[in-house]
């Protein structure tokens, strides 16, 4: 995990592990995953799931309105730009421990995916480092440029650990400076009625 943006090793936390966040696995398997996912069912020539039952876990039911799909989140993303008008349609989920975090995204139509394994877990890397790693992945395998941020410096999980170690230091400059003024406090608050309390 981190603490003020600085790595502290922690074991992993004991619990029920839900699917995905169950997993023990390796880039390679992880690999074979996705490209069973992309062969309708197949890996290394062998049937592994109906193409049908692949396509059904690809797609939302079409009746709710919801982009998950049967352990997929479904969208779409602007293609390159080549003319065709077309998005492209991109599947992804994570997976996540109290210690480590996983992206995995399939581009369905084209065949390509890929899948990030992280040994660390941590809400600030969760919403600042980890989402533009995915989707500048997702924007070169569609043909585009990453984006870049504009100002430069932009929101990050460095300027996110200084704010947070600068609000932990004003919480306890004010709780030294309460327990300072309690021998004060003590003192007026014994010669107030009992009815000012």
């Amino acid at each position: 995990l981190l603490a003020y943006g600085l790595p502290v090793a922690s074991g992993e936390e004991e619990g029920y592990l839900g699917g995905s966040a169950g997993v023990i696995t390796t880039a390679a398997d992880m690999a074979h995953y996705l490209i069973m996912h992309s062969g309708g069912g197949r890996f290394a020539g062998t049937p592994i799931v109906a193409p049908a039952s692949v396509e059904t876990m690809h797609t939302p039911p079409a009746s709710i309105d919801s982009d998950y799909a049967m352990g997929w989140l479904s969208h779409t993303v602007a293609g390159d730009g080549a003319g065709d008008g077309a998005g492209r349609r991109v599947l992804e989920h994570n997976g996540i421990l109290s210690t480590f975090y996983a992206e995995t995204v399939l581009l369905p139509d084209t065949g390509q995916g890929f899948v990030l394994l992280y040994n660390i877990h941590s809400l600030d890397q969760d919403l600042l480092a980890y989402p533009p790693i995915k989707q500048g992945l997702i924007a070169l395998l569609t043909g585009r440029q990453p984006a870049v941020s504009d100002s430069g410096i932009g929101f990050n999980v460095g300027l996110l650990s200084i704010v947070l170690a600068a609000l932990t230091l004003v919480s306890v400059a004010f709780e030294l400076r309460g327990l300072w003024r309690l021998p004060r406090w003590r003192q007026q608050a014994a010669s107030r009625p009992w009815w000012r309390h």
